[in-house]
């Protein structure tokens, strides 16, 4: 009777362990950001510190990429970072100013979009380093390495009436990726990577319909 008993519990915590699985307990994205009707969107380069080795167009990759992942993912008409860059000329918004919400409707209203995002990169931290690598046939080589956070504070604003959506902060670690051992990747494809690999994150939050 011990025995059965003890098999029923096995099983049992065996189905929870499963269940969990299946509902993506472990890595699950839940859907909590509501952008049902939106169509339309405009990325206003991101704002960023300046770190070592950051690329000045890094607020321009930023977008760009995060435009890229939402056209094919959510479907949406992704406004082009350069006609987002005229529109805050015209209405006379300074890309180093603290981007508003404001702003923000003002943007989406002159580009004739549903939804603008705005953000800044808080935290750009690289770690440099080397390691050994030792080949089978004997001898080896130095290995560089560069291991990049991006951390992303991000507000979507809904332009038809200038709420906040939300403010949401994300953060991805983009290890080297450089084919050449000795070559470590640019920080713009790192960052690249980085942005591409967050806004794939993002987008399944979405709740869309």
């Amino acid at each position: 009777m011990r025995s059965f008993y003890q098999s029923r519990l096995i099983v049992c915590a065996l189905l929870i362990v499963a269940g969990m699985f299946c509902c993506g307990f472990w890595g699950s994205t839940k859907k909590d950001i509501d952008v049902k009707g939106i169509k339309s969107v405009a990325i206003v380069p991101f704002q960023y510190a300046h770190f070592k080795d950051f690329s000045e167009k890094a607020g321009d990759i930023v977008a760009e990429n995060m435009n890229d992942i939402f056209a094919d993912k959510c479907e949406w008409t992704c406004t082009p970072v350069d006609q987002v860059k005229a529109a805050m000329k015209e209405l006379k918004i300074k890309p180093k100013n603290p981007m508003t919400e404001a702003n923000a409707k003002a943007i989406g209203d002159k580009l004739g979009v549903d939804m603008v995002i705005y953000g800044n990169l808080p935290v750009y931290d690289e770690n440099e380093g080397s390691r050994e690598i030792m080949e089978s046939g004997g001898g080896g080589f130095t290995e560089n390495i560069r291991e990049l956070k991006v951390e992303y504070d991000m507000f979507l604003v809904k332009v038809s009436d200038g709420s906040l959506i939300i403010n949401v902060q994300m953060d991805r670690k983009e290890r080297d990726t450089a084919k050449h051992p000795m070559q470590p990747d640019p920080p713009e494809n790192q960052l690249k990577n980085a942005t591409r690999g967050m806004t794939k994150k993002l987008a399944k939050r979405f709740i869309m319909e």
